[in-house]
C-alpha cells in the first residue's frame, strides 16, 4: 500500500518508522509503502534559518538529521550574528544552537567581544536590525564631543566623533560625552584692595575650553570653583598694583594686565582660559558715599567759580570805565588766580582778598 506525501516549500518531511525516525524527505512529492501501516509522517516549516522547534531538536543528534543540520556552540563572552540574503536575521548570545545546513544565502559569524566595542564593516547594516537592541546599544558623538568609554566602572579608551555600537550585558560599559567647544563662565573677584588701599569688587567674564576630556572630566568636576580660585588669586594680585580710578574707568592698562595673565592659564591638564573681559566695577557703600560727597562739593564749586568769573569780567569792565591802571592790574590778578587754581577752598579765599581790596580803592577812588 502506497502512501502518497506533498512536501512543499520551505517544509521538511520526518518519516518515522515504530516512532523511530527512518528518514526525511525534502521539497516534492513522494510515495512511500506502508504494508505494515507503522509508518508515521510529520511535515515541519523550514522558513527560518534556524530550528526552534522542541520536537525537532530532540532529534538533533540522530545520524539521518543530523546530516542537515549546523551546530554552532556560542559561549558567554561570544556573539553569534545570524545573517541572510545580506540582511541580519538575528543576534544570539550564549548556547547551542542548530540550523538548516540548505538555506541559501545564509552565513553565521561568531563574534567574540574583546572590547565593549563593535567594530564591524557593516554596522549600520547590523543596526539596522530590530533584534539588533538586544545586544547593542547604539552610542554617537557629535563632532564638538569626545566620547570616554568606560568598562566596569574603568576608563578604557577616548572616542572620537562618530557612531558606535556599544555590546550590553558582557560588562556595564558606560560612555561619557565632554563638550570641547568654548564656555563662558561670569566671576566675581571680591575683598581685592586697589594701590592707594581701597577695597574693589570686579565682574569679570571667562571663556575656557577642555584640553584632555579625560582630565576634564574626572580632576575638575566643579570648573567653575577651580576657575574663580586661580582667577581671584591672579586678578587680586593684578589690582594691587594700580590706583582705583584707573580700575574704576576699567583703563586699557588695567584690562590688558589682567587678560595678559589670565588668558592661556592652564588649570593642570584639564582646561585653558582662552579669553576674558571686565564686566563691572563695584566698591564698598562708604567708598561709594565719599566719591558722591567728592562729586557734589565738585559742582557746588564749579558752580561758585562761573559766579565769581562773572562777578571780575564786571569788575574790569568797571576798572576800564573808571580807567584806572590799578584796577585793571587788580581785575586782572583776580581772573588769573581764579582760572589757575586747583583747589576751590584756596580760589575762594583769593577771591574774596582780591574782591575786597577792589572795593576798598573803589571807595578811596
Amino acid at each position: 500500500m502506497f502512501k502518497r506525501i506533498n512536501v512543499g516549500y520551505n517544509e521538511l518531511a520526518l518519516v518515522f518508522k515504530n516512532r523511530d525516525l527512518h528518514k526525511t524527505l525534502d521539497r516534492g512529492t513522494h510515495f512511500i509503502t506502508n504494508i505494515t501501516g507503522v509508518l508515521d509522517v510529520r511535515i515541519y516549516d523550514t522558513t527560518s534559518p534556524r530550528i526552534k522547534d522542541d520536537d525537532l531538536l530532540r532529534f538533533a543528534n540522530h545520524p539521518v538529521f543530523a546530516k542537515l543540520l549546523e551546530r554552532r556552540d556560542v559561549r558567554d563572552d561570544q556573539r553569534l550574528i545570524v545573517w541572510q540574503r545580506n540582511r541580519v536575521f538575528e543576534i544570539l548570545a550564549g548556547g547551542t544552537y542548530f540550523f538548516w545546513k540548505a538555506k541559501e544565502n545564509l552565513n553565521l559569524e561568531l563574534i567574540t567581544m574583546n572590547s565593549p566595542l563593535l567594530i564591524h564593516d557593516r554596522i549600520s547594516e547590523i543596526f539596522s536590525s530590530g533584534d539588533s537592541w538586544t545586544h547593542l546599544r547604539k552610542v554617537t558623538v557629535k563632532n564638538h564631543e569626545k566620547g570616554l568609554l568606560y568598562s566596569d566602572g574603568q576608563y578604557s579608551e577616548t572616542l572620537d566623533p562618530g557612531a558606535y555600537a556599544v555590546w550590553s550585558g558582557a560588562a556595564r560599559v558606560d560612555v561619557q560625552k565632554v563638550d570641547m567647544r568654548s564656555k563662558q563662565v561670569t566671576l566675581t573677584i571680591g575683598e581685592a584692595f586697589t594701590s592707594d588701599g581701597i577695597e574693589v569688587k570686579v565682574k569679570i567674564g571667562l571663556s575656557f575650553k577642555a584640553i584632555d576630556p579625560l582630565a576634564y572630566f574626572e580632576t575638575y568636576e566643579n570648573v567653575t570653583s577651580e576657575l574663580q580660585r586661580k582667577a581671584h588669586a591672579i586678578s587680586r594680585s593684578i589690582i594691587g598694583k594700580h590706583a582705583v580710578s584707573m580700575v574704576l574707568e576699567n583703563t586699557s592698562e588695567v584690562t590688558t594686565s589682567l587678560k595678559n595673565a589670565l588668558v592661556g592659564q592652564r588649570l593642570g591638564f584639564a582646561l585653558e582660559v582662552t579669553d576674558f573681559q571686565i564686566l563691572d566695577v563695584a566698591t564698598d557703600y562708604s567708598f561709594k558715599r565719599d566719591l558722591a560727597s567728592e562729586a557734589s562739593e565738585t559742582m557746588r564749586a564749579k558752580g561758585s567759580l562761573i559766579k565769581d568769573q562773572v562777578e571780575i569780567e564786571r569788575l574790569k569792565g568797571l576798572s576800564n570805565l573808571a580807567g584806572s591802571g590799578l584796577k585793571i592790574k587788580l581785575a586782572e590778578v583776580a581772573a588769573s588766580a581764579i582760572s589757575q587754581t586747583r583747589s576751590v577752598h584756596v580760589g575762594d579765599r583769593v577771591l574774596s582778598e582780591i574782591l575786597s581790596g577792589l572795593r576798598e580803592r573803589d571807595k578811596v577812588g
